[in-house]
This record gives structure tokens, C-alpha cells and sequence, in this order.
């Protein structure tokens, strides 16, 4: 749990002396300092996992910089505080490295909101399979709310969202609906089928 290393507003650390004039940057800046320190010992996964350790640990802090409201400079300071440590364990390839860096909170939101969805599909799907008939409006309704957040970054050609569409592809394939099947008997009147046809703008 990424939440266990969060220091108090009150903490320091000799790493981000530079913005303690900002109480809510120094905050996430000792807590991630903590993570990136113990990373060897928090991505204990076989090799061909360490990318979807390292992608949590990113979406843990972006979610973070929604969370504390900072401001743009203090994002900035953010991300350039770290960024040699960053480059050789989150980034990874150095080329990726500028689309990982992120800096409009809407666009973090909708990251955000998209990776959550897709890291914990599973168990939403068992909780949908398993709930009382004519209690899944709430369910269903969350997932049309991801499936149109989806179609609107859909079309985004910047590359900021390019993870997550990889993601839902995986799950979602266009040539293997399976998924979205089940989801339509299970969210009936949502046209969940319409999602891949390149000609429906909107579902129902």
C-alpha cells in the first residue's frame, strides 16, 4: 500500500528543502521520496512486471498532485525533483519520459478515473455478475460513465492518454466482444455493443 509511505504535513526531509514554502508539496514530495527509495523493495515482481509496478507507482502520484491542489509551478517542481530517479525506474525509456509528465489536473482526472476502472475491472465485473437482479443500476451506470469518458479520449491524438487506450483495448478488443456481451446482458438499454463502430458517436 503506496498510502503507508505518506509523511505528515509537518515532516521534513532533507530532499525537498527547496519548496517548504509550500506545505502541501513538501508533503508529497517526502512521501514520495519514501517510495522512491524503497522501490526495489515495493516492485517485488518478475521482470516482465516491473512496467505495471512502476505505472501504479505514476498513477499513485498523479493522483496525489489532484489530491494536494498544487499549483503548476509546484507540479513542475514535482516532476523535475525526481526526474533522474524517474528516468531509471517510472520512465523507464527516456523518449516516453515528456508524455509521462503530465500537468493539466483535468487531464490527470480522466487518467486517473480510466486506470482505476481498468486495474480493478475484475473484481467490478464479479461484483455485477454476482449483485441481485435490479441492483445493477449503479454498476451500470459507472461503467457507461467510464465507456464515454473513453470515447471522448478516444480521438485525443497528443498521445497524453495512450496508456489507457492500450489498456482498454486489451480488455475491450474490437475483434473479441466477449466483454462487451456480457456487459450489455448485464446493463441492458446502455448499447454497450455500439462502443467499437466507428460510426456511433453515442451509445443509446
Amino acid at each position: 500500500n503506496l498510502n503507508s509511505n505518506i509523511v505528515g504535513v509537518n515532516e521534513k526531509c532533507n530532499s525537498c528543502e527547496d519548496g517548504k514554502e509550500d506545505p502541501e508539496y513538501m508533503k508529497l514530495c517526502c512521501s514520495f521520496a519514501k517510495i522512491i527509495e524503497k522501490l526495489d523493495s515495493i516492485c517485488i515482481v518478475k521482470e516482465n512486471e516491473k512496467c505495471a509496478c512502476c505505472d501504479y507507482i505514476l498513477y499513485w502520484l498523479y493522483s496525489k498532485i489532484i489530491e494536494s491542489n498544487l499549483g503548476f509551478r509546484s507540479i513542475i517542481r514535482t516532476y523535475d525533483k525526481f526526474e533522474p530517479l524517474l528516468k531509471t525506474s517510472v520512465f523507464k525509456v527516456d523518449s516516453e519520459s515528456e508524455k509521462k509528465k503530465i500537468y493539466d489536473i483535468n487531464v490527470l482526472k480522466k487518467k486517473r478515473v480510466l486506470f482505476d476502472f481498468l486495474l480493478h475491472y475484475d473484481i467490478i465485473k464479479d461484483k455485477l455478475n454476482h449483485i441481485k437482479k435490479g441492483k445493477e443500476e449503479k454498476f451500470c451506470n459507472y461503467i457507461y460513465y467510464i465507456f464515454e469518458l473513453y470515447k471522448e479520449i478516444e480521438t485525443t491524438q497528443s498521445g497524453l492518454y495512450d496508456k489507457e487506450k492500450e489498456l482498454f483495448k486489451k480488455i475491450f478488443n474490437r475483434d473479441k466482444n466477449d466483454e462487451l456481451d456480457s456487459l450489455n446482458k448485464k446493463c441492458p438499454g446502455k448499447c454497450l455493443d455500439l462502443f467499437f463502430k466507428p460510426e456511433s458517436k453515442n451509445f443509446c
